[in-house]
């Protein structure tokens, strides 16, 4: 199902799988009309995912480590982290978030089966969120890749639970399977062969790096802070932040920071909260 703008947030692009025993839509968004599928596959927790999905009242299957994130908004908002009055204001307005009081959880190597050899199986990539999941759909050997968009901004980790090395490690992992269709829910959509998912995935993935130079680059031109980071075009051009980006820059740009330290590039952070290049 395409979305508008090509599925760019906070549009998306669902996928309907269909079975000789029953439908079921993978994500939701914003602008689609969710056709009558018997239930939702979430992906992850996010508000452009689930758009939609509580006011259904059908049936919705999540991860269990972003379960929380969908049936509670203090859980919501504490998965996330973002304190802004914008932010707040566009998750109730906006997308009109709900808790899915439907909402079932599913474990590691979760199967769903939709009879006549129609499958979808889980494949855990978390980072993103805790729970992020690309689902494998037999017997067409398509492998749906949530938010690993395939996009020249790269991965986005800024949420209070990201994780930037689990990112990596659930990069790798899908890079190692073969599907003859990869489909992401924002920007590429479908990508047919190997070659070029490998290619779009390796630019993608290639992100977290050039953001790392970045930093390194501007600590070594003087001492900063992550908040002093904010804004100089690490993660998001400068002018161009959402209502939750100067907090996800923020929390970036320390991600990187924390690893940048632990490997010894730069040095653990001085007293005014500002790091330095270790010479």
């Amino acid at each position: 199902m395409h979305g508008q703008r090509e599925g760019r947030y906070p549009y998306g692009n669902p996928v309907l799988v269909n079975g000789p025993d029953g439908q079921v839509l993978i994500d939701s968004a914003i602008g689609v009309v969710p056709p009558e599928a018997d239930a939702f596959l979430l992906s992850h927790h996010h508000e452009d995912h689930v758009v939609g999905v509580a006011a259904s009242g059908r049936p919705a299957l999540i991860h269990e480590r972003d379960h929380a994130a969908v049936t509670s908004w203090n859980d919501f908002a504490s998965h996330c982290g973002y304190t802004s009055s914008e932010w707040h204001a566009e998750m109730r307005g906006r997308f009109a978030w709900q808790p899915i009081e439907s909402a079932s959880s599913f474990g590691d190597g979760f199967c769903l089966d939709l009879g006549g050899a129609v499958r979808i199986r889980s494949v855990p990539l978390p980072g993103h969120t805790p729970g992020h999941c690309g689902f494998w759909i037999e017997p067409d050997n398509v492998l749906y890749l949530g938010d690993i968009d395939l996009s020249t901004f790269g991965p986005f980790y800024g949420d209070v639970t990201s994780c930037m090395a689990a990112t990596r490690r659930s990069l790798e992992t899908v890079r190692e399977i073969d599907a003859d269709r990869y489909v992401t829910f924002h920007h590429k959509g479908m990508v047919a062969e190997p070659v070029r998912f490998r290619d779009a995935l390796d630019r993608h993935a290639a992100m977290i790096e050039r953001r790392a130079a970045i930093v390194v680059d501007l600590v070594a031109h003087r001492p900063r802070s992550a908040d002093e980071l904010v804004g100089t075009g690490v993660v998001f051009r400068p002018g161009t932040h959402p209502s939750y980006g100067h907090e996800a820059e923020r929390r970036m740009c320390l991600r990187h920071l924390d690893e940048l330290v632990a490997i010894g590039l730069v040095l653990p952070p001085d007293e005014k909260g500002r790091y330095h290049l270790r010479c």
